[in-house]
Formats: structure tokens, C-alpha cells, sequence
């Protein structure tokens, strides 16, 4: 066993057990959430709770998408299905070019679209414009922010777990919550696709590309 798939059995087992105090937690507050109705403050720092505890299962999941990619069970979490139907319905400036948007993991792919979303609006503080696109051999995801790209110097080490030390904290890095890059990365290549820091324009853009189930 290499010392990568060491990393990610003991990655995969943290996320397993942390998922459980964070299921614990959401249910008290759910619980709760009658309790107060009407106190403005506690009300406030319920939804605060909501907010922390939404991140928290979103940085086990991407954790979890690293550890499956070291483990080597890459694409362990994939839904196949239409790509457009979720992305549409999740996120707006969404623009279809075509008909059949059936892909390998696409069910679930925008879970993966939802960290450049968050990247654009972290660092551009403005919503990304999403294409989604049928190619002839898969489909394509073009999500364009609308500031600086990122860093022509950055754009192979971003998508890794060394590299994160060298983006965070710099302009034109880019870095992503939880890891974000290098677990986007973990999931789409997991699926048998490709994953691209581009520019378009002078402004950033990232290109996903998925292959047909």
C-alpha cells in the first residue's frame, strides 16, 4: 500500500466519523428551532448554527472526494445522468448549448460546479457566469468569474494537495474552502474527465469536461 492510499484510508475514516457528530448537531438544531420561535437573537444564532453546520458537511464531502481519489476509488460518489437539469436548477447565468447533456457523474456534478460558483463569488465578489454545452464524446462545463484569473504559475500546483500552501493567501490563487481545487480535481478526474484553470477575456474561467456514461 502506498503511503498516498495510507493517507486517504485514514482521511476517509475521519470524514466517516465526523459525519456523525455532524448529524447529531443538525438534528438538535432542528429540534430547537420550535423552542425559540420568536426570540430574534436565538432565532439569529440558530440560523448561524445552520450556516456553520452547512459548511462543515460540505468540507467533509469534498475531504471525502480527496481521500476517494488517493484511495484510488475515484468517481466512488457518481450519479450518472442529465448535467443540465441540476445546474440549471441550482445556480443562475446558466446558459444550455445543446440537447443531450447526459454524462458520467452528472446527476451530481454540481456539487463540484458549486465550488467554483463559491470561488467566483469569494474572490470576484460576483456570481460566475455557467455554460453547459453538448459535445459529441461528453459534455462541458465552462463556469467564467467575472475578475482576475488565475495565475498562469499556479495552475498546475492548485489542483494539488502540496500546492495548496502557494495559492492561499495569494492574488491570483484562487484557492477554494476545504481544499476545494485539489477535491474538484479528485472528483471529476475520478469520473474519467478533465478539469482546466483557463481565462477568457482577461477574467477567470474553469472548464470541466465530462464523458458520456
Amino acid at each position: 500500500m502506498t503511503e498516498s492510499s495510507t493517507f486517504g484510508q485514514l482521511l476517509a475514516l475521519l470524514v466517516h466519523d465526523l459525519r456523525n457528530p455532524a448529524a447529531t448537531l443538525t438534528a438538535n438544531v432542528d429540534f430547537l428551532e420550535e423552542s425559540v420561535r420568536g426570540d430574534a437573537d436565538a432565532e439569529e444564532a440558530l440560523m448561524d448554527l445552520r450556516t456553520a453546520l452547512r459548511d462543515l458537511r460540505s468540507g467533509l464531502t469534498r475531504v471525502g472526494w480527496i481521500a476517494d481519489g488517493l484511495i484510488g476509488r475515484g468517481g466512488a460518489q457518481l450519479r450518472d445522468g442529465d448535467a443540465a437539469g441540476p445546474i440549471e436548477s441550482r445556480f443562475e447565468n446558466v446558459t444550455l448549448e445543446g440537447s443531450d447533456f447526459r454524462a458520467r457523474g452528472g446527476a451530481s456534478i454540481a456539487d463540484v460546479v458549486e465550488i467554483f460558483v463559491e470561488n467566483g463569488m469569494r474572490h470576484d465578489r460576483a456570481l460566475p457566469r455557467i455554460l453547459v454545452r453538448e459535445e459529441g464524446d461528453g459534455v462541458r462545463i465552462v463556469v467564467d468569474g467575472a475578475g482576475e484569473p488565475m495565475d498562469a504559475s499556479f495552475r498546475d500546483q492548485a489542483f494539488t494537495i502540496e500546492g495548496q500552501d502557494a495559492i492561499k493567501g495569494q492574488r491570483g490563487g484562487r484557492y477554494a474552502r476545504f481544499a476545494g481545487l485539489v477535491a474538484a480535481r479528485a472528483y471529476v478526474e475520478g469520473l474519467g474527465g478533465s478539469l482546466e484553470a483557463s481565462e477568457h477575456e482577461g477574467q477567470a474561467r474553469t472548464i470541466i469536461h465530462l464523458p458520456r456514461p
